[in-house]
């Protein structure tokens, strides 16, 4: 993936973080498979990257390196459509990346370590969407169920994944008028 900064100059972003002197070289690729997501975080010095290849991928904007986070294998991206991703908002910390998934289901990470702190279960088709509520800690999410649910923290958010029991509810709540 190329980005272009201004002037002549460009930037490659290269998901081996190879110094290659072509930018424009062959070997120079973000993703295995296409890019259908880009959503920046909220300080705007890194972009974070959906790849066709099921692979998650955060990108520092000053020098163009891969970030190597590793935010595992559960995420889902198998059709070629857009997939719109977002960060949390400057106040809430750790910050955190809210990820649509082909299997019904929105996963959160901890933007900087890649760790799964939820999976937001509720949608009945493919996620394709989420958006933050500015101000608010509200996340909304669409779905080829026609559908957008409203997340937002229970309140006691205190439990990890791991803390958690598989067969219970995750921490977060759709509206009230969500069927269960």
């Amino acid at each position: 993936m190329d980005v272009y900064c201004s002037g002549d100059e460009e930037l490659s972003l290269d998901q081996h973080n190879t110094d290659n002197s072509d930018p424009l070289a062959d070997t120079n690729k973000a993703h295995g498979a296409g890019v259908n997501g880009l959503v920046f975080s909220s300080d705007n010095e890194r972009i974070i990257s959906l790849g066709l290849d099921e692979k998650i991928r955060m990108w520092d904007m000053y020098t163009g390196r891969n970030t190597l986070v590793n935010y595992g294998s559960l995420w889902r991206n198998r059709f070629q459509w857009y997939m719109e991703a977002t960060t949390s908002g400057p106040d809430v910390w750790p910050p955190l990346l809210y990820v649509p998934s082909d299997d019904q289901q929105v996963l959160v990470y901890e933007l900087n370590t890649g760790r799964l702190l939820r999976r937001l279960k509720g949608a009945y088709g493919r996620v394709t969407c989420v958006e933050k509520r500015a101000g608010l800690q509200e996340i909304y999410s669409g779905s080829m169920d026609c559908e957008i649910l409203v997340w937002e923290p229970a309140e006691d958010n205190s439990l990890s994944m791991e803390d958690e029991h598989p067969s219970e509810e995750d921490a977060w709540s759709a509206s009230d008028e969500d069927p269960e």
